[in-house]
């Protein structure tokens, strides 16, 4: 059987977050296998490998993978993406066993897994990884063998492709998954009746498709239909709202608040600002910023269980204010 490394292919631990994690067993629930587009190295080359490793709360790795074309790079920020064929394993493997495994437990990166991806240099790691998630699923490893053999790679959808590049929210959404979260959020508030589009009778110019200069743009604007005066919702959606850098939550809702306000027409509403995530650091939680803004922070699961305040354990369908 041929090396699953050769000179012209490398081997890569892929980190995933909580949300993409669930995105992906979500998409794959149906079927093993999907294709789609993933934030990536711009070494990333067609036929590399991929084990995808969860980041906290998961700890494991769970997903083989292998990069379908070359990587391209974002416009906007020259961030580096590449669509992935990503087919699910029938185990996982915890980040425990993997340390304890005499083969992967030499691996010197598992103390800088912070970064997105990490290229495994010694090739005899990565079969390790592959030979433990393969263990018992004859399926997987009838896969691997046709990977080693170069097997025709899939593509994205063409459509797919473009979207991806088009949207405003590209160069900062990390993958497609963020951005289908923010529908399911703005439709969760508008089949509730918590919130409704903004309108031309409005008066709010948001012509620029929510462009705010060099605030950027908010994930979701509409009307605050529970408050008693003119009331726009800004709302930023996070896979995980960590503190610090240039996408930290708090931050942007500080540059959007102060671009709404610049718009025309805008100058009689109240904002309301909102941070709703699938999992927020401790460290965010304790934010002075949250009170000085009056920032809402939820967590949201499905369209069922609704928002949950990660402050107060509030979870209800009708949004209620987060209690001090």
């Amino acid at each position: 059987m041929p090396p699953i490394a050769a000179a012209d292919r490398r081997c890569w631990i892929y980190q995933t977050n909580r949300a993409d994690w669930e995105g992906l067993e979500e998409e794959t629930r149906a079927g093993r296998y999907v294709t789609s587009a993933w934030t990536t190295s711009r070494l990333a080359r067609p036929h590399d490998v991929v084990v995808m490793y969860g980041h906290r709360p998961i700890y494991a790795y769970g997903f083989l993978a292998r990069v379908c074309e070359s990587a391209w790079q974002s416009v906007e920020d020259g961030g580096w993406w590449a669509g992935l064929e990503v087919i699910r394993a029938a185990r996982r493997l915890t980040l425990g066993e993997a340390r304890a495994d005499p083969v992967i437990g030499r691996w010197p990166g598992f103390r800088m897994m912070i970064g997105a991806t990490k290229k495994i240099e010694d090739s005899a790691i990565w079969e390790a990884f592959a030979a433990l998630l393969c263990d018992g699923d004859s399926d997987l490893q009838a896969e691997l063998d046709q990977w080693r053999g170069r097997a025709r790679l899939p593509q994205l959808e063409p459509e797919a492709h473009d979207a991806i590049r088009a949207h405003p929210n590209f160069y900062r959404s990390g993958t497609e998954h963020e951005r289908r979260l923010q529908k399911r959020i703005r439709d969760s508030y508008i089949e509730w009746a918590l919130a409704r589009p903004l309108e031309p009778s409005d008066g709010v110019d948001i012509s620029a498709g929510y462009f705010l200069g060099e605030a950027g743009y908010p994930d979701v604007v509409l009307v605050d239909l529970e408050a008693e005066q003119p009331t726009l919702l800004v709302v930023e959606v996070k896979r995980d709202a960590v503190p610090g850098g240039h996408t930290d939550g708090l931050t942007q809702l500080e540059r959007y608040i102060r671009g709404v306000r610049k718009l025309r027409g805008a100058s009689h509403w109240r904002i309301k600002p909102v941070l709703i995530a699938l999992w927020f650091d401790p460290q965010v939680l304790r934010d002075p910023r949250v009170n000085r803004l009056g920032v809402e922070l939820w967590e949201y699961h499905d369209a069922e269980s609704g928002f949950y305040s990660p402050g107060t354990g509030l979870r209800r369908r009708a949004i209620v204010r987060r209690a001090p």
